[in-house]
């Protein structure tokens, strides 16, 4: 068991002695496509006498994602991070539809780096804006702005300084005041009030490294 760990630390060790992938320096540009599945709390206020109700529900989302990373250390990266969000329906006709958009900074500690692999884990946070349209023939729509954190480990695989990335995340995003446009009509005396949603999701994309 001792020369087992002894192999394994040095086997360790001469992997971030040739670590090429990430170092101080770099800069690491990525685009990706990603799935979300998210557990969520609704809140709902009517408007006539100020009462609420609460459910619990569930949703699912595609997205595309921009990013950019810079090597501080030659084991810690800082960037951006933007994401767009499309949230899936039942597929009906006039079906209500909603997106979203994330933009943040991200932190990612890379635990290995190799020559044509880096294995990296992080956290993403930042502010998050949601846009919920009825579709129902009054225009109604309801929309605000929040918060996004996501935890995620990632997996770059380098053939040169291009690249293929997996990324398995947790997201949590919270809107704890949307309003709607229109309280009159439509969705008349009720509207969401709240919207939080955890889970979560896998990316995959594409990555460069410009410096170093």
């Amino acid at each position: 068991m001792k020369k087992i760990f002894v192999l394994l630390f040095s086997l360790g060790i001469l992997a971030q002695a040739s670590a090429q992938s990430f170092q101080k320096g770099s800069l690491v540009t990525s685009f990706d496509w990603g799935f979300d599945i998210y557990n969520v709390f609704e809140k709902y206020t009517d408007a006539s006498n100020s009462t609420s109700t609460t459910k619990n529900d569930h949703a699912a989302s595609t997205n595309w994602n921009l990013g950019a990373e810079y090597g501080v250390l030659k084991w810690l990266g800082v960037g951006l991070q933007m994401k767009f969000d499309h949230y899936l329906d039942s597929n009906k006709v006039n079906a209500p539809s909603a997106t979203g958009f994330e933009i943040g900074i991200v932190g990612n500690a890379h635990i290995i780096r190799h020559e044509h692999f880096d294995l990296l884990g992080g956290m993403d946070i930042g502010y998050s804006h949601l846009t919920w349209n009825a579709n129902d023939g009054f225009n109604d729509q309801v929309y605000g702005d929040g918060t996004w954190i996501d935890f995620h480990a990632s997996m770059r695989i380098y053939l040169g300084r291009f690249g293929f990335n997996f990324t398995f995340y947790s997201p949590i995003i919270n809107y704890p005041s949307l309003t709607s446009n229109n309280t009159s009509s439509g969705l008349g005396q009720s509207w969401l009030a709240q919207w939080k949603g955890t889970g979560g999701g896998l990316n995959l994309g594409i990555h460069y490294r410009i410096l170093n």
